[in-house]
């Protein structure tokens, strides 16, 4: 699907800007631009969501014109500047085609072979201007391109001109159709929108639609979406987002982007999926604009994708769905739902092999599990004893084989050398067990769990 242009994925930090999302202007180096000179020039740039956009618009598009006729034009070589004669174009509401041998007006010949004998020099080209004069029809589609990227889209409304003294970036395409202007500034891979094959030609051809899969829905997925600032991200567009504000909806709207000037709107077939961790501190700075315009849905451990995990050891058997749905039993009791554990930390015991699945196991409580108790009991061991297990309830264990997290008395005469006053008679010092980092604790350091 992300080869096909549906699946866009992006992360949200507090760096990322309107630009990276939706366009700006941005500096191209002359190594990646073929059609500039030796010198960084700066353009407007869609961004993520606006490339996704326009390729589901033209997917629309694509359908509410089945039936017409479809041509591709391209507005010059490499060294022709293309993209400022294409500029030229959309003032003038213009497509050109130009030859060094055919200097005339065209209009009077109907036919391709006319058009051949006709040429003021040695004919070339003479095919797709036959196309332009006598094969375009107003309501056909052209599809500007540069390279293998479309860059705009256009319908003929005119018949053929030939300009006798056009400006200087016309020079060379003396033959125009009159066009209206779809679509403006894009940039989207011809391979990754449909299959097609052009006639036999160069800078203009008809376009042969071949059959391809049906592509309707495209999404966007944004991970960490409360990490970003949301009003900066999206700025206008975030009442674009709402289900009746889009493209063909009932109360559709567009706005006018800041930099492109071109008119914008969110397509029905886009769908927008953001994600992000409830346990997440600055889940309280999650903008309210986000509430109103997505629906939340909970996604909770899920204990039936580890059904039929189990770890071996000593001929014992540790049941990891039983495990984990304990320990989060115990995190709702002690803290709430939102800090429960996720299931994808023993997904990767999965693809281990027998042998190695109970070091991982030990590997997953040491460096995630109990680090990440500790953060959300802040530092409260007591706790995370319980939790685990550990705690001193449990009088028939022998703390290095069973406990994952250790306890051990000192007085203040053993740590300081005398008893002070305003010192307690006796502090607990707590610390994990270097058996569960080696991978050597007892299998019923985890039954003992659950069971």
């Amino acid at each position: 699907f992300k080869e096909k242009g549906q699946i866009e994925f992006i992360t949200f930090h507090q760096s990322y800007s309107y630009e990276d999302f939706v366009e700006g202007i941005k500096p191209i180096p002359p190594k990646e631009d073929e059609n500039q000179s030796e010198e960084m020039v700066f353009r407007t740039q869609p961004g993520v969501f606006k490339r996704i956009c326009d390729e589901a618009i033209i997917e629309n598009f694509l359908e509410d014109y089945s039936g017409k006729k479809f041509y591709r034009i391209a507005l010059g070589r490499k060294n022709e500047n293309p993209t400022e004669r294409l500029k030229y174009c959309y003032e003038k509401n213009i497509i050109g085609l130009g030859y060094s041998g055919y200097k005339t007006n065209l209009s009077s010949f109907k036919n391709e072979k006319e058009i051949k004998e006709n040429a003021n020099v040695d004919p070339t080209g003479y095919k797709m201007l036959n196309y332009l004069v006598n094969g375009m029809k107003d309501g056909d589609v052209v599809f500007v391109t540069e390279g293998q990227n479309i860059v705009a889209i256009c319908e003929i409304n005119g018949n053929y001109s030939f300009s006798e003294n056009p400006d200087e970036i016309m020079i060379g395409y003396e033959h125009q159709r009159s066009v209206t202007w779809i679509k403006k500034d894009i940039n989207l891979s011809v391979k990754k929108l449909f299959s097609y094959k052009t006639v036999p030609g160069n800078s203009l051809s008809p376009i042969i639609f071949e059959k391809k899969d049906v592509v309707s829905n495209f999404v966007l997925i944004i991970d960490e979406i409360n990490r970003g600032n949301i009003s900066k991200i999206f700025g206008e567009l975030i009442t674009l987002i709402e289900d009746d504000k889009r493209l063909g909806k009932e109360n559709e709207m567009t706005v006018t982007l800041p930099y492109s000037k071109q008119a914008f709107g969110v397509p029905a077939n886009l769908h927008i999926v953001g994600t992000m961790n409830t346990a997440d501190r600055s889940i309280a700075l999650m903008d309210m604009a986000l509430r109103r315009r997505f629906n939340f849905e909970e996604m909770m451990p899920r204990y039936d994708v580890l059904e039929g995990i189990k770890v071996e050891k000593d001929g014992k058997e540790i049941i990891i769905s039983e495990l984990l749905k304990k320990i989060n039993e115990r995190i709702e009791f002690l803290y709430d739902r939102d800090h429960t554990i996720g299931h994808a930390y023993f997904i990767k015991l999965k693809d281990k092999k027998p042998a190695d699945q109970y070091k991982e196991l030990c590997s997953i409580f040491a460096n995630k599990i109990i680090p990440l108790l500790q953060e959300y009991f802040y530092e409260d061991w007591e706790k995370i004893q319980i939790v685990l297990g550990d705690h001193e309830s449990q009088q028939n264990k022998k703390e290095k084989e069973y406990k994952m997290v250790l306890c051990d008395e000192k007085s203040e005469t053993d740590v300081i050398g005398f008893k002070h006053p305003e010192i307690d008679d006796k502090r607990k010092i707590y610390s994990l067990n270097d058996n569960l980092k080696k991978g050597e604790i007892s299998p019923d350091a985890f039954t003992k769990i659950y069971e």
